[in-house]
């Protein structure tokens, strides 16, 4: 019965830890993908032999967030690899926005499992009660 239980517990643990960090797994791997992939620029018309450089790319990246912002009105930005920079700066740009969402789904994991501590031992909750009025009664002013 013992074992039964700790499986249980073990199992609702892992599906917890699984479904919070999913997210976060399937866009890296999606973007890895979207790079590996020579379809990445396939809407640009006009593809040359060398790349961008990094400073151009930098540049690109910082004109074309600031112009989502509304901090400026336009941008001047290299003609020779201009669809191969917009194309990587607003990739970069909805890329960090979703790796900053799925990172927050992952971290509420770490605020889940004392929930599910708490629950599923009863020891667990009672010393973490028994805390909390001992660190309100020490702090009281």
């Amino acid at each position: 019965a013992k074992f039964m239980t700790a499986a249980k517990y073990v199992l609702i643990l892992l599906i917890v830890f699984n479904i919070c960090w999913l997210p976060w797994t399937v866009i890296l791997y999606q973007d890895f993908l979207a790079h590996a992939t020579e379809d990445f620029y396939s809407r640009c018309v006009n593809t040359t032999s060398s790349a961008p450089s990094l400073s151009e790319v930098w540049k690109t990246q910082d004109c074309v967030l600031d112009l989502l912002r509304d901090e400026v009105s336009s941008c001047s930005i290299s003609p020779l690899h201009r669809c191969h920079l917009i194309t990587d700066a607003v990739h970069t740009f909805k890329q960090d926005n979703l790796q900053l969402l799925a990172l927050l789904i992952g971290a509420t994991n770490s605020l889940i499992n004392p929930v599910i501590y708490a629950f599923w031992y009863p020891d667990f909750r009672h010393t973490a009660i028994k805390t909390m009025y001992n660190c309100g009664n020490r702090f009281k002013l």
